[in-house]
């Protein structure tokens, strides 16, 4: 099952980003997951480099960006405590770093060179 959002695009390195409506898998919260619907987020620096091809970490043509942002619980996983739908929650997914190298270690995962 797919949903539709709006994103932020980069088609072609050092190209300016366009807005577009792309279909994304339907989200699920595993046991320890929490679903959010993001109501704002931001571009960081690290997107800003993909654009104007500073970064080594554009692998492909075309990357959505902006991994940071803030919005309302929708859905918990049955193993998560702490919060409820309805929270309101900051995010910035990890989870395309290898969590494993010194910068990961440290707490820098923006300079993750698997991100």
């Amino acid at each position: 099952m797919a949903a539709t959002m709006r994103a932020a695009i980069v088609q072609n390195p050092g190209k300016d980003f366009t807005i577009d409506i792309i279909d994304k898998a339907k989200p699920q919260p595993a046991h320890d997951e929490i679903l959010v619907r993001l109501q704002a987020t931001g571009l960081c620096h690290s997107d800003l480099s993909l654009m104007m091809q500073e970064w080594t970490g554009f692998r492909t043509k075309m990357q959505t960006v902006g991994h940071e942002g803030a919005g309302i619980v929708e859905a918990i996983g049955k193993d998560v405590t702490g919060w409820q739908v309805g929270d309101r929650a900051g995010v910035k997914p990890i989870s395309w770093v290898c969590h494993s190298c010194e910068s990961c270690i440290k707490g820098r995962e923006q300079h993750c060179p698997e991100a």
